[in-house]
């Protein structure tokens, strides 16, 4: 009789919740996203956590292995509700609290970016580079190729991405390398400055 006093107690308190507009989520929301990278006979992968704000683990998302080099083969970043994972040459786009992809194309890269460093502008624009080639990428939340810029072969080892106005700026650490300058509307390649 106790059991079902405290059932029904339970369920006049829900649906008070529900006709006073206050939604119950089932599932604890999605507090933070992060990672574990995995060496083992000389292959790496990682795999992604989406997290509750205890710690508990609400999805995993595991990649590929890859030959493992000094550089990581999987970059993500997290912006509102999506998580941005670059692989290779795929993109995938997640949804944060349920880690199911809401995209995931092949090929949009034309080589394996390693190390990509990402900017994610206000209406979901992904700007993108890595170590592996000296290619700029503007990709729609779609993941459509806006537009792709090849610059200087001095410029590598990018560290980030910044946009100041119509201007973007991806910085490099690499010896003598400029940092490249782009109109981040068409990707026209404005300057390189030191």
């Amino acid at each position: 009789m106790r059991r079902v006093k405290k059932v029904l107690a339970v369920l006049l308190m829900v649906s008070c919740l529900l006709v006073s507009g206050i939604t119950v989520s089932a599932r604890a929301a999605v507090t933070k996203v992060t990672d574990v990278n995995n060496y083992k006979n000389g292959k790496q992968s990682m795999v992604i956590y989406g997290k509750t704000r205890t710690g508990k683990n609400v999805w995993k998302y595991k990649s590929k292995s890859y030959t493992a080099t000094e550089l990581s083969a999987v970059s993500y970043k997290v912006w509102k509700n999506r998580v941005y994972i670059v692989e290779g040459k795929t993109l995938t786009i997640l949804n944060k609290q349920t880690g199911k992809a809401l995209l995931k194309r092949k090929r949009v890269f034309s080589q394996n970016m390693g190390s990509a460093v990402m900017y994610i502008d206000k209406g979901g624009n992904l700007y993108t580079t890595g170590y592996y080639g000296d290619v700029i990428y503007k990709i729609s939340p779609k993941g459509k190729v806006l537009w792709k810029r090849t610059v200087s072969s001095s410029c590598y080892w990018p560290t980030k991405i910044r946009i100041s106005g119509n201007r973007l700026v991806v910085y490099y650490d690499g010896y003598r390398a400029p940092d490249a300058v782009l109109n981040k509307k068409s990707g026209k390649l404005i300057n390189y400055r030191r």
